[in-house]
């Protein structure tokens, strides 16, 4: 057992690609968050730390072996799967989609219906919108946008800087 938990998973389930779902609910105060307040939706304790402010909150979805730490935030009905990793005080909301082994981090964001899939790394204030993907083991770091219809994808795609990346 796990000292010092967060939450816990209720009997509010779902199933999603076979797999079964539990919405958390909040049992010590931390951050902003009091004592009943639920929160969205993790396969597995592994999905969600107890330690720091991370949080899965609305309709969000976490599963397979992905991990949310740190002081990250999946919300909204965004969805984070296979091995990701969500750390920092990085956002994933919306209806975005982050899968594979992808790492989003620092203080970046995925959001809107953006997908980052594969070995990708987001990071340092980056954001993905829209309807862009990035993919593959490309990197977007350092303020760097990435949006519309966008898509940024292989290990030599590096988007870095003040560099915007859109249609």
């Amino acid at each position: 057992m796990i000292m010092n938990r967060k939450y816990v998973l209720t009997d509010d389930c779902i199933t999603v690609d076979g797999r079964r779902l539990y919405r958390i609910e909040c049992v010590r105060p931390f951050s902003h968050m009091i004592c009943g307040m639920r929160g969205g939706y993790i396969e597995h304790d592994g999905n969600l730390s107890h330690d720091g402010n991370a949080w899965v909150a609305g309709d969000a979805m976490v599963m397979g072996n992905a991990e949310v730490i740190d002081d990250a935030l999946v919300c909204d009905n965004a969805c984070v799967r296979g091995d990701a990793l969500i750390s920092g005080k990085a956002m994933v909301c919306d209806n975005a989609i982050v899968s594979g082994n992808a790492m989003v981090r620092d203080d970046a964001e995925v959001k809107d219906r953006a997908r980052v899939s594969g070995n990708p790394q987001v990071y340092e204030k980056a954001c993905i919108s829209g309807d862009a993907q990035v993919e593959g083991g490309a990197m977007v770091y350092g303020r760097a946008r990435v949006s519309g219809k966008a898509r940024v994808c292989g290990m030599y795609a590096h988007v870095h800087g003040a560099a915007v990346i859109t249609d």
